[in-house]
């Protein structure tokens, strides 16, 4: 029972670590659009299948989500900060 509960921990922190760095491996910031005062920044893959076959937007939308509201959001999004001329 205890060797059952250690190899099915063991399953699920290796998958959700394989998602994880999959994510961070093939995600990039792509172009950015100012809106609302915040430079907004697109997600772009490093890796784009065939069209209908693998949709990563799809797949990777949880961990785009995590990354862009916690652990960076700094790199998603900064603040525009307009200067006057002189």
């Amino acid at each position: 029972m205890l060797r059952a509960l250690k190899i099915s921990l063991f399953v699920v922190l290796a998958s959700v670590s394989a998602y994880f760095g999959s994510y961070f491996l093939l995600v990039r910031p792509g172009l950015a659009d100012a809106h609302n005062g915040v430079w907004s920044r697109v997600v772009q893959y490093r890796f784009e299948a065939e069209p209908g076959l693998f949709d990563p937007a799809t797949f990777y939308g949880l961990a785009h989500s995590l990354d862009r509201d916690f652990l960076r959001p700094s790199l998603w999004a900064v603040p525009l900060i307009l200067i006057a001329p002189d």
